[in-house]
């Protein structure tokens, strides 16, 4: 459900849109074969003025840390390019470390699950799981 959330959010939360953007430019740098397989982080940048520090920018780089081996097969066939990668990718501390820089920066305080039910079209479940899992859930049900 994580994957599905942060997606939702760079779509239908606009303040996400930049950190969509990051997250294109980090895929075309390191190519989807690399991006899909490591686990991305988010770097906030901060400068020194005067004593204080401030935050400046941040960046998503590309970590040393893979996926465990089970998720091969799942990336592999559902990570392909920019938009399954936004889509199905686990970008949790990434977008919780965005919020933090939106909060430090412009004090901007970002209720994301909040805002993401408020801007769903239709507070559906199909917007929050893939096809197989939504199947699942409703045999379940």
């Amino acid at each position: 459900m994580t994957l599905f959330v942060c997606y939702l959010r760079s779509i239908y939360i606009s303040k996400f849109g930049h950190l969509n953007e990051m997250i294109v430019d980090y895929i075309e740098k390191h190519g989807i074969e690399q991006a899909r397989i490591h686990i991305p982080q988010l770097i906030i940048n901060y400068e020194e003025t005067g004593g204080i520090r401030r935050v400046k920018d941040y960046t998503v780089v590309l970590t040393p840390e893979k996926h465990h081996d089970q998720y091969i097969d799942y990336i592999d066939n559902n990570i392909v390019c920019d938009v399954t990668f936004i889509r199905y990718k686990n970008l949790k501390k990434v977008v919780e470390l965005y919020v933090k820089f939106m909060k430090n920066k412009y004090s901007d305080r970002i209720n994301y699950i909040t805002d993401l039910v408020n801007s769903l079209p239709t507070k559906s479940a199909e917007y929050i799981f893939d096809a197989d899992t939504l199947q699942k859930l409703k045999q379940v049900i």
